[in-house]
């Protein structure tokens, strides 16, 4: 039997945060019904939410957020309890002294995202002005935790209720924003970082530079051959991420006519999963995404379904309408750039919920936690403090049996001295994150 919850109104922040708690994390059927006689009239697992009991058994104090109409700066006041960040408080007034739902449905739907107009110099939502960082609980999936709460909670109350065992996935993802640092690339593209070179009487790097050009040297940037044993030796399916946009201040791979770029992708498109990089240029002019959506079908043969924002630019709710009406049904860009953790607050996949329109939609977002880049060039860790920053989040999300996803891009398993060091940095998370 499923669990039947009582509210005074079933809408649809309401469905969506309970379908989220309960079908999407714990993976346990339920129903919802605002008829006082079937609710008190079922013998099975039930509870009310609401801001009074209906009867004398199981009750979750309900805040206003999911029966609002409307969207406002939410004053949030956030306490520890039990070592769990909470907020939408109660006062103890309820089987827990906060409201999970509401708390839950503010974070994955990016509420704040809405009504915080905190930007940072490309355009995307500020992560230093959000209610996680602020209050110190980035580092935490909290909504898998509620669903824990949630879930403890009803079994205090019915032991017999069945919830299924959920299990730990990981999946590793690479962006493939220049497939190669000189090689195959225009010689008028390639010159001023030769002359650089010159300039500063870097002779052995102009040295290196010419020969990876002329053949005699391998790309730095070339570390395919590296991840096809990575992958195979630990049974993994990655997704590839390819940039095919044209050519601008950050959209710099080679050209999707390019034959060497070209064979990359139906390498990996025959192998592993692909999915669009939609450019930075295409969030302004969206028309570009169409484009580039074509190439990449062009190229591999392949329906394309999957995305990530190249530069992970996401404006809410807009880029996320934009992907469902371009055909797009997963999306990987829900993480920060600038610092680890869990944007929404969550490491299991979720449905997008349309704030604007007031909506659930199609779009499966699959969050991330950590990336290459942010934790070389903005949290400056070393490539030998990598794991020791990266474990405690694999960690994480193995308890709470979610999906780790990561970010990775080919330079970081190059030559390249950007890189110096991170050669082996890719296997030794691959390995941490695939082990049970």
């Amino acid at each position: 039997m499923s669990i039947l919850i009582f509210v005074h109104e079933v809408n649809n922040r309401v469905k969506y945060a309970f379908d989220l708690i309960f079908k999407q994390i714990l993976k346990t059927p339920f129903s919802l019904t605002s008829d006082k006689d079937e609710y008190l009239n079922y013998s099975g697992a039930k509870f009310v939410y609401r801001k009074s009991p209906l009867d004398k058994g199981l009750f979750f104090y309900s805040a206003d957020l999911l029966f609002e109409k409307n969207l406002k700066f939410q004053n949030l006041q956030v306490d520890v309890w039990n070592s769990h960040h909470i907020f939408f408080l109660n006062e103890n007034y309820g089987a827990l002294p906060f409201d999970p739902f509401a708390a839950s449905f503010y974070l994955v739907s990016r509420y704040e995202e809405y009504v915080t107009k905190h930007k940072d110099g490309h355009n995307r939502f500020d992560p230093n002005y959000s209610i996680a960082k602020r209050n110190n609980f980035l580092q935490e999936p909290v909504v898998n935790h509620y669903a824990e709460l949630v879930k403890n909670t009803i079994l205090e109350s019915y032991p017999n209720v069945f919830f299924p065992e959920r299990k730990y996935s990981f999946q590793p993802t690479i962006d493939i924003d220049n497939a190669y640092a000189y090689k195959y690339k225009n010689p008028i593209r390639v010159l001023p970082s030769l002359v650089k070179s010159l300039v500063k009487f870097k002779f052995g790097d102009f040295s290196g530079k010419l020969k990876v050009i002329l053949g005699g040297k391998k790309d730095p940037y070339d570390t395919y051959e590296k991840q096809n044993e990575i992958h195979e030796k630990y049974q993994l399916n990655p997704i590839y991420f390819f940039l095919l946009g044209n050519r601008s201040k950050f959209d710099k791979n080679l050209p999707h006519t390019n034959i060497h770029l070209r064979t990359l992708i139906k390498m990996f498109g025959d192998k592993y999963q692909l999915g669009m990089h939609p450019s930075y240029s295409s969030n302004r002019k969206k028309y570009l995404f169409d484009i580039e959506k074509k190439r990449l079908e062009d190229i591999s043969n392949k329906e394309i379904t999957k995305s990530r924002q190249h530069f992970l630019k996401l404006t809410l709710p807009d880029t996320y309408q934009n992907l469902i009406e371009k055909g797009i049904k997963e999306d990987y860009s829900m993480g920060y750039s600038k610092i680890t953790g869990f944007r929404a607050g969550i490491c299991s996949p979720f449905y997008f919920y349309d704030l604007k329109k007031e909506e659930q939609t199609s779009l499966l977002v699959h969050p991330f936690c950590v990336m290459d880049s942010t934790l070389k060039f903005y949290m400056k860790v070393r490539s030998s403090e990598v794991l020791y920053t990266i474990k405690p989040l694999i960690e994480k999300v193995k308890q709470a049996k979610g999906e780790f996803v990561m970010i990775f891009h080919n330079e970081s398993l190059g030559t390249h001295k950007m890189w110096r060091n991170w050669s082996e940095v890719y296997e030794t998370v691959v390995r941490a994150a695939k082990a049970r």
